[in-house]
């Protein structure tokens, strides 16, 4: 993420600061999440392909790894540079350890989905898949977003039946964010613009109206999206059933490989799954 300061110490925000399609960052994906890859990261799961069209004639394409003991299924939006091919294994591996089924989609504009993302596709596109994902499962459903992902599961749990929402390395909206990542000193005399598609986005607000078991997870080292910010939004949740977990020493990314969010991760789901519908 950047953000471009101009001498009156005006800092425009736009989409373009979260989110970076491969058409403009030039990324290559030299990897391939198959069934190969899918065993050396979880023995034994089996594999399918997901495919869902837009309204606007774009193709997103997922991947759909089940485990036969599984009685819960995490539904997993990535980061901004989250793809699938070099990316899925070491969320699956992880989260396998719960015993859970684990889908996941490439946002359009990103590896293997084609189109070009804004907030408001990425928000209509995670809805869709949503009602897709929940046509096919039989059993609990739970929402899991990543950074930029945070924001898009926000959504999703504000305007469906969710079973439990996990938000990690979240924030609560681009005014604040901006504010947070500005050098201390210049915070008093800095401006935040923000461009109408970003004004909107408040995950604190989002989160507000869902009543369900969440778990909030941040690192005390994250110096994309500082761990008060995710404390904002874990505030914002007005359920009974919540938890802030705070890793020391973890950053905004890699927070699946520690142990500490690990255990807290799989005790969420086993109170999940024993929530009675």
């Amino acid at each position: 993420m950047s953000l471009s300061l101009s001498a009156c110490m005006t800092v425009h925000v736009s989409e373009n600061n979260f989110i970076h399609p491969d058409s403009r960052s030039g990324v290559t994906i030299n990897e391939k999440f198959d069934d190969a890859e899918l065993q050396r990261a979880l023995p034994g799961a089996s594999l399918q392909k997901l495919t869902l069209d837009t309204t606007e004639a774009q193709v997103l394409q997922g991947v759909d790894v089940r485990q036969a003991a599984a009685r819960a299924t995490v539904l997993y939006f990535g980061g901004n540079m989250f793809h699938i091919d070099n990316s899925a294994r070491h969320v699956v591996s992880a989260l396998g350890q719960c015993k859970v089924n684990v889908v996941m989609f490439d946002y359009r504009g990103y590896g293997r989905s084609s189109g070009e993302p804004g907030v408001i596709n990425m928000q209509s596109d995670a809805l869709r898949i949503y009602d897709l994902v929940r046509a096919q499962t039989s059993g609990k459903l739970i929402v899991h977003g990543q950074s930029l992902g945070s924001f898009i599961a926000g959504h999703v749990a504000k305007n469906r039946p969710v079973d439990g929402l996990i938000l990690e390395s979240t924030a609560t909206n681009a005014h604040d964010w901006a504010m947070a990542t500005a050098p201390w000193f210049a915070r008093p005399f800095i401006n935040i613009e923000l461009s109408p598609a970003v004004q909107g986005i408040d995950n604190a607000a989002a989160v507000s109206s869902y009543h369900g078991p969440a778990l909030v997870l941040v690192g005390d080292k994250d110096n994309v999206t500082p761990q008060h910010l995710g404390r904002k939004v874990f505030e914002a949740l007005p359920g009974a059933s919540r938890r802030f977990v705070i890793s020391p020493g973890g950053g905004h990314n890699g927070l699946l490989q520690r142990a500490d969010i690990m255990d807290a991760y799989c005790g969420f789901i086993d109170t999940v799954k024993n929530t009675l519908p």
